[in-house]
């Protein structure tokens, strides 16, 4: 593809991701475009590569930024950045046997991507520890702010009740950051490989397998958040819901791989997706499988 057309597509696909992004500015009603921020970039690194991908952040960047700086910086940190670790790690790849290539294991980049999440919660930690109570004071009171128009006694009330469990809100956050990650970069995928116009085949459900190092950080955070105190509570149980998020998909590439099993695998994978939708605690059933997995091996190939 020429060089100019390749700019000129990752030039509109960035003007296009800084108007995603600040969709949400014109109201809670196009919260679900912004959701959508990340797939022109995805759509770009995944078909054209990863320089046209930094091009498009770019140009997208500077819209950001000449907008408003805050918005700029939390553009660059929570739209921009996993993209492009997503992107560059998704595109690597190495030849095996004569003309095959070996791509970048799924799992591994869902693994990768939630220890982008991770790491910015942790920043987000130490930067409002000199703030009376850290993050969780700050998140707390934020709620009691938002919940004054209801009146102050039940403003009090309900912040002391739910004073143990604010690592709910940064986890809730991070838990949808990672499945928005997720999301838009299969989305991109699905989009191009029925044009053909993807550089790496299209994985499925049945190949993420997560590497064991995230079960032995899931571990360690459970521990946190059940016998340690104060901000080392808070931490580990926003943790445990981030590190849950990859199991949850691992647990559904088991029950992919098991449904195939079936001459009905169709007819099982709808009733599957429909329990969780309507009934949602099937969701903790389908970490706990993913859990499994990774010490039970109901999949022959691991990752490493």
């Amino acid at each position: 593809m020429p060089i100019q057309l390749v700019l000129t597509i990752a030039t509109v696909a960035g003007l296009l991701t800084g108007g995603l992004y600040l969709s949400v500015m014109g109201g809670p009603a196009f919260i679900l475009l912004q959701y959508l921020t990340q797939l022109p970039l995805f759509l770009v690194g995944l078909s054209l590569g990863f320089v046209p991908a930094l091009v498009s952040s770019g140009v997208a960047l500077v819209i950001a930024v000449v907008t408003d700086a805050t918005l700029g910086l939390v553009f660059f940190i929570g739209y921009i950045g996993p993209t492009l670790l997503v992107t560059r790690r998704a595109l690597l790849n190495r030849p095996v046997k004569g003309r095959e290539r070996e791509w970048y294991p799924p799992g591994r980049l869902l693994a990768e991507a939630t220890i982008y999440v991770l790491m910015i919660f942790a920043l987000g930690v130490i930067w409002f520890s000199n703030q009376d109570g850290g993050l969780a004071g700050v998140i707390e009171r934020s709620l009691t702010e938002l919940l004054s128009v209801l009146g102050t006694e039940v403003a009090q009330s309900t912040s002391e009740s739910l004073g143990s469990y604010l690592f709910i809100v940064p986890g809730l956050m991070g838990v949808s950051w990672v499945i928005m990650i997720v999301l838009n970069g299969a989305l991109a995928q699905w989009l191009l490989s029925r044009s053909g116009r993807n550089l790496r085949p299209s994985p499925t459900f049945g190949e993420i397998n997560l590497p064991t190092w995230l079960s032995y950080m899931l571990g360690m955070s459970a521990l946190l958040a059940f016998w340690g105190e104060g901000v080392l509570a808070f931490a580990g149980g926003s943790m445990v819901m981030i590190l849950m998020t990859p199991y949850f998909f691992q647990g559904v590439g088991v029950v992919h791989q098991w449904s195939r099993r079936s001459a009905s695998s169709n007819l099982i994978l709808v009733a599957f997706y429909l329990l969780i939708v309507v009934l949602q605690w099937p969701i903790l059933l389908v970490v706990g499988l993913g859990v499994a997995d990774q010490w039970v091996h109901f999949r022959r190939h691991r990752a490493i």
